[in-house]
């Protein structure tokens, strides 16, 4: 039998108590469905249909013109133009298309028990707004809007929202609508810190929300090459911060910089003949620039892949170095976001560092350092005293064939959680991202 868990704080002020007691009750209420294994019933509220909303359809240019650039000063990851399924930022559309498809879905409003709100067309044309049409207002208030009419729907009403689904498509989503102020399931890229951050309270218990990965849809078929006919030894490609250091930057494009400066000065001094390296800083007009499907190539030749954070803590790049079959090598702190850590067993595949000082890169008490957390642990397995050790280590891992090829078939167990289909699975078969939402949303 499944128990729902919720964690209580002290509440605040009277809205934090009725928040607080309509989460309590929407738990036990599925629970105990989950007595009975009934799952919940999921309505999906399409949010163009709500009273005073525009229409939205993938196929309008207002919408998403498929000729749009989508590489903007702070995304240098190789695409230029592309359909909006290839986004990074598609999980929503995919995962649409696999909850329509499954034994959930209700389609009368007043029979479900969880509302899942669609509105994927809709960030597109936020998206379209703020980076074609240059106009970051009006794109935040578009965004505003549709959730305005969310809240004042009669559905909302009903439980105050504590029974609704969001998916937050990318990081800037959680800090413009305020997710302080949504008590609904989250599914999210990344732990959203607004709460702790503004000081508006703590943050929405861990049950409430679920870590999806991004979509990354082209360079993904074929066989996985096997760890022994890979010829690459260690792969990095990605925007990183400039030198010298202006104040401003980024936590984690510094910790690239500084990385991967260390890894190429090292690699030269050790004159290893028998290993190839492509590790390099990326930018839009780089020589270094590789495109996607080069990256994805490139990834599917390599032994261990760097997974590094960059203007967040979540990105694109644990999703390409799984799928293409590549060991991701984590280092913190900071440690890039692990997405689906309920599902998916990283202490198995990953080789994970942890640097004894980061100052270099992050500040004692940033605001990095304070809330880039992850919703799981993991032990360390590369145990140096600095970074200079990682080479050397790396080096060591390649030369027993039988680790890592026992690293990759553990990783390969866990691939077809990072591979979006927009299909439904049924228990038994291999699950994808969408498969693992729909459940960490029935088991809410």
């Amino acid at each position: 039998m499944t128990t729902a868990r919720v964690q209580l704080s002290r509440p605040s002020s009277p809205y934090a108590v009725s928040r607080m007691r309509q989460i309590l009750l929407l738990s036990l209420a599925l629970a105990a469905r989950a007595v009975y294994s009934a799952p919940p019933r999921v309505y999906i509220l399409d949010v163009p249909q709500l009273p005073g909303l525009p229409p939205c359809s993938y196929d309008d240019s207002a919408v998403w013109d498929s000729g749009i650039n989508v590489v903007t000063d702070s995304r240098q990851d190789g695409h230029s133009i592309v359909p909006h399924q290839h986004l990074q930022y598609a999980g929503p559309w995919y995962f649409h298309k696999a909850l329509a498809a499954s034994p959930l879905v209700e389609h009368d409003s007043r029979a479900a028990d969880l509302v899942y709100v669609h509105w994927h067309c809709y960030y597109l044309r936020f998206w379209s707004l703020l980076y074609r049409d240059k106009k970051p207002a009006e794109a935040a208030t578009f965004m505003k809007t549709a959730l305005q009419a969310v809240k004042a729907s009669d559905l909302w009403q009903v439980h105050n929202g504590t029974n609704f689904v969001f998916y937050f498509q990318c990081p800037a989503l959680n800090w413009l609508l305020d997710d302080c102020d949504i008590p609904s399931f989250l599914i999210l890229h990344e732990a959203s810190p607004k709460c702790r951050f503004s000081g508006q309270g703590p943050p929405l218990p861990a049950q409430r929300s679920v870590i999806a990965p991004y979509s990354t849809t082209t360079g993904v078929t074929g066989n996985i090459v096997a760890m022994q006919e890979r010829d690459v030894l260690l792969f990095f490609s990605g925007a990183c911060t400039h030198e010298p250091d202006d104040g401003n930057d980024r936590v984690g494009k510094k910790m690239r910089r500084i990385i991967v400066n260390l890894i190429k000065t090292q690699f030269r001094a050790l004159n290893i003949s028998a290993h190839t390296l492509h590790v390099h800083c990326a930018c839009h007009s780089c020589s270094t620039r590789l495109s996607h499907e080069s990256q994805m190539a490139m990834m599917r030749r390599t032994r261990f892949c760097l997974v590094l954070p960059g203007d967040t803590q979540s990105s694109r790049r644990i999703t390409e170095v799984v799928l293409a079959g590549c060991i991701p090598v984590l280092i913190m702190p900071p440690m890039h976001t692990l997405p689906l850590a309920a599902f998916v067993d990283y202490q198995k595949f990953a080789v994970v560092v942890r640097v004894p000082d980061a100052s270099p890169w992050m500040a004692p008490g940033s605001y990095e350092d304070a809330f880039w957390t992850n919703d799981t642990s993991l032990d360390t397995t590369v145990n140096i005293t600095s970074l200079s050790g990682l080479l050397p280590h790396l080096l060591g891992l390649a030369q027993n064939g039988n680790v890592l090829q026992q690293m990759q078939q553990h990783l390969l167990r866990y691939r077809s959680f990072f591979l979006y289909t927009g299909a439904f699975h049924a228990p038994g078969a291999d699950q994808g991202p969408e498969d693992a939402v729909i459940k960490a949303i029935s088991s809410m």
